[in-house]
């Protein structure tokens, strides 16, 4: 099957779940190889332990950590639809802690694995652990986090046009650099 082919297969399956096909989708269809790993990471990924909120959260604090506008955007426009509520999606868009407590767990845990490159130390597994995090949900944060570095890095290089409909669906207005976070929600 040549490229042009897979690349309007992808579009089709990407437009079925959305309703349309994000600039980010088409640029990392450039190749469709790339493409289909990440889409498949996602629909993997969605068997998490986490809830769609949470990986929200997860993808948010990431895509806000490395700094990515279209990311940010788009993980605001899909976590505001999954049910996080506005003030928890601004407060990580702004590099603070969410006020649900759950999700500040998991939001500091993304941070320290993101900041420390999953160089987490015996205390940082404690204090994570302290704080209702098991090392099977840091594992799953880790495989989040290395699902959203692909359109983040190709973002990076592309600098991708934000889809109007995204911008429709975000509900909140954010800094355009990524904000400086602590490593350790423990510290």
């Amino acid at each position: 099957m040549n490229n042009e082919k897979k690349r309007e297969e992808i579009f089709a399956k990407v437009k079925e779940k959305y309703g349309f096909v994000p600039n980010i989708i088409k640029e990392l269809a450039l190749s469709p190889v790339v493409a289909e790993a990440y889409i498949t990471a996602v629909k993997v990924l969605e068997g998490t332990s986490f809830t769609k909120q949470e990986i929200q959260a997860i993808n948010l604090a990431t895509s806000t950590q490395e700094g990515s506008d279209y990311c940010k955007t788009g993980h605001t426009a899909m976590g505001k639809a999954a049910g996080l509520d506005s003030s928890d999606l601004e407060l990580i868009r702004a590099g603070k802690d969410p006020v649900d407590e759950r999700l500040k767990a998991l939001v500091c845990a993304t941070r320290a694995v993101n900041k420390k490159r999953g160089r987490l130390e015996t205390d940082d597994l404690k204090c994570l652990e302290s704080k209702g995090i098991t090392r099977g949900e840091i594992y799953e944060i880790i495989a989040v986090v290395a699902s959203k570095i692909i359109p983040t890095y190709v973002n990076h290089i592309a600098d991708v046009e934000i889809d109007q409909e995204l911008l429709d669906g975000a509900c909140c207005s954010g800094t355009d650099s990524a904000p400086e976070t602590s490593a350790s929600c423990c510290s």
